[in-house]
């Protein structure tokens, strides 16, 4: 694990345990001295060591921060299983279009990278 992903657990311990005390990625870059982006990085790397970090985009606060309870995570697990199908209806349309596109045009499909 990383010392910026390390940093991030140890903040979110300290600030932002349960739903209530969510905190924006852009409060934990400040505090932690970094980017947004960096942070980004870390809560995957973290998500992907099987941390549990929740993300509330509705409602206040927003931000990131690690469930108090057995309901926060169910709660969690279902916006974030909602969004991750919203994300896969939506590349499906996309391959569809692109389909229906490259007919139209009277092409045919190129894998993507052939030239």
């Amino acid at each position: 694990m990383t010392d910026l992903a390390k940093r991030v657990l140890e903040l979110l311990r300290r600030h932002a345990v349960g739903r209530a005390r969510a905190i924006k990625a852009d409060a934990l870059a400040r505090t932690a001295g970094t980017s947004w982006r960096q942070i980004q990085a870390a809560v995957e790397e973290l998500r992907n060591a099987e941390v549990f970090i929740a993300s509330a985009r509705t409602g206040s606060p927003r931000g990131l921060y690690l469930p108090a309870t057995e309901q926060e995570q169910h709660d969690a697990l279902g916006s974030f299983r909602r969004a991750t199908l919203t994300q896969i209806t939506t590349y499906n349309r996309l391959k569809r279009a692109r389909r229906i596109a490259v007919r139209s045009a009277g092409q045919t499909l190129m894998p993507f990278g052939a030239k």
